[in-house]
């Protein structure tokens, strides 16, 4: 079977409506907090167009797109942890609280008070393959690039929230280590269990990585 040729770059604003389309459509087919909140593509993609210009300015977000077709067959949407650039999830409505929540729950058990300064914490916080270009290692090398551009830049600590049981196996391959979770099945949001409908892929588990005492497989421009 052929393998694709993949070119892995930093995201350019010319990317931005391709990347949000493609985690629109991953992201409503196949995540479990998305799916059971029956957010829908366009939904999606709605939210990622406001994360574009952050995307942009920081520069800590990769694409992966075929080098024979120029076509985007995969994302990793990263940002400082200090910026948040998540928070305007409050701001997209009732399908998008619990998520909010549930994740802000794990990013408080993480930080436990501590600040987090600018430049230190890389958030990889949106990660999507094409259905027709998935088993190709895509996802591990988008992974791998943008904690090669993170540490080169000077992060010291890379962290996720691995909210299936396939993504938080691939962070786990990469040296991620568990930090905080919760359940789906014992979430409750307003008295209701919201993610009643997906508890079978465990729970949501914000994973992280030392950037300074490992040697990363890829490389990538700072």
């Amino acid at each position: 079977m052929h393998e694709p040729r993949v070119a892995y770059t930093l995201y350019a604003p010319s990317d931005g409506e391709e990347m949000a389309c493609l985690l629109g459509e991953v992201f409503a087919s196949h995540e479990p907090p998305t799916v059971a909140m029956e957010i829908t593509a366009s939904e999606f993609a709605a939210f990622l167009r406001l994360l574009c210009p952050n995307a942009e300015s920081e520069r800590l977000t990769f694409v992966a797109r075929s080098a024979e077709t120029g076509e985007m067959l995969g994302a990793l949407l990263t940002e400082d942890s200090a910026v948040a650039a998540s928070e305007v999830m409050h701001h997209l409505g009732a399908k998008f609280d619990p998520i909010s929540d549930i994740l802000a729950q794990l990013d408080a058990e993480y930080r436990n008070g501590r600040e987090v300064r600018q430049g230190e914490c890389a958030h990889l916080f949106l990660l999507g393959v094409a259905a027709n270009s998935s088993g190709n290692g895509i996802a591990q090398q988008l992974i791998a690039h943008c904690l090669a551009n993170a540490a080169a830049r000077g992060y010291r600590v890379a962290i996720t929230e691995a909210t299936g049981k396939a993504s938080q196996h691939v962070f786990r391959k990469l040296g991620f280590v568990d930090r905080a979770r919760r359940s789906y099945a014992d979430y409750r949001y307003r008295g209701e269990a919201i993610f009643a409908s997906v508890a079978a892929h465990g729970g949501p588990i914000l994973m992280e990585k030392h950037l300074d005492v490992v040697t990363l497989s890829a490389t990538a421009p700072g």
